[in-house]
């Protein structure tokens, strides 16, 4: 036989039964409140000025980041760039502008797109940006051609979140 135990909440003083666990506490709007009342005794008082007030703090002089120093992970400008995606990116400008390299392509033969629509990849190989692969088209129309493509996607998920595999 099991003999359950009672204890006496450190917040409301009820008398509450415990389970699994030793608890201080019989729920946890009881925890919340406990230590939503308890001072910091460690933090600062209200008017109190912090330590390093009027000084010039320097933990790592020989380590900081001086005027004029480029970190080692800058790219230079034309780096490419796969991201998670798979698409090519291209450093066009710094500090941090890129463009996908099929755009790039693109406004090199045949000038600026059009607004609203974008580059899409006759072979579905998003790396391949040859101009003979690349064609420009409207969201709509590129939604169209994937259409099969997504929804399969989605019936996949739909699947792994209900059966887990």
């Amino acid at each position: 036989m099991i003999l359950s135990m009672k204890k006496r909440c450190a917040w409301c003083k009820c008398w509450f039964k415990l389970r699994k666990y030793n608890s201080r506490f019989c729920n946890r709007k009881c925890f919340g409140n406990y230590f939503s009342q308890k001072p910091n005794n460690g933090a600062f008082k209200p008017g109190q000025p912090s330590w390093n007030k009027g000084k010039y703090v320097r933990h790592s002089p020989t380590t900081e980041f001086k005027n004029g120093n480029i970190p080692w992970h800058t790219k230079p400008v034309g780096s490419v760039f796969i991201d998670s995606r798979n698409r090519a990116l291209v450093k066009i400008a710094h500090p941090n502008s890129w463009k996908l390299r099929s755009h790039l392509v693109w406004e090199k033969h045949y000038g600026l797109m059009p607004h609203g629509s974008i580059v899409h990849h006759e072979d579905r190989d998003t790396l391949n940006d040859s101009i003979s692969n690349l064609k420009v088209v409207t969201r709509g129309i590129h939604l169209k051609i994937h259409r099969e493509e997504f929804e399969q996607k989605r019936a996949k998920a739909a699947c792994l979140a209900r059966w887990g595999h």
